[in-house]
């Protein structure tokens, strides 16, 4: 679960900066964590069907928020989270699909990736890299609202040592 509060400006030239807070939660609300981020970086690319961003996180996290197996605590990863993110965003034109990014079927792919510091199992310290997959076919059926096919894969904060695979179809607000 996350709570996110931000702010965009955007500058001439098509830039922008991005930063905010975060809070993020286990689903099990296990272990959380409290960030501060900013992107310090960003770049359209193929005519705004690419983006592509760095992101960075400094905050403070609580609880258990990592599992090594169902039913074992991963060791404590301390108390202070300095994350730095690598953002990848592509809408292809594949035929009719992604022919007008506002309107029938659209097709996302998004790559994301954290390196963190934590705490290894002796105490010391050292950083690790968890990457994270994920795309969308979507298409809105009304002003309000979208149906979409949706795979993601990876690892996602806070609980970096929990891989995931998992296929959603659903209904969403429209976009």
């Amino acid at each position: 679960m996350e709570l996110s509060v931000s702010r965009v400006n955007y500058v001439i030239g098509g830039n922008y900066s991005f930063y905010g807070l975060k809070a993020r939660s286990t689903a099990e609300f296990a272990g959380y964590e409290a960030v501060v981020f900013a992107h310090p970086w960003e770049k359209w690319a193929d005519g705004n069907r690419a983006f592509f961003a760095a992101e960075v996180e400094v905050g403070a996290r609580g609880g258990d928020t990592e599992w090594s197996s169902l039913t074992t605590l991963a060791p404590d990863r301390g108390s202070l989270v300095g994350r730095i993110g690598l953002l990848a965003e592509w809408a292809p034109q594949i035929g009719d699909i992604n022919r007008d990014l506002g309107t029938g079927f659209r097709f996302f792919v998004r790559g994301r990736a954290w390196t963190d510091y934590m705490k290894d199992s002796d105490g010391s310290g050292s950083a690790r890299f968890r990457p994270f997959l994920d795309s969308e076919l979507l298409v809105n059926i009304s002003k309000e609202s979208r149906v979409f096919l949706r795979w993601e894969s990876g690892y996602l904060p806070p609980d970096l040592g929990k891989y995931i695979n998992r296929v959603s179809l659903g209904i969403g607000k429209a976009f």
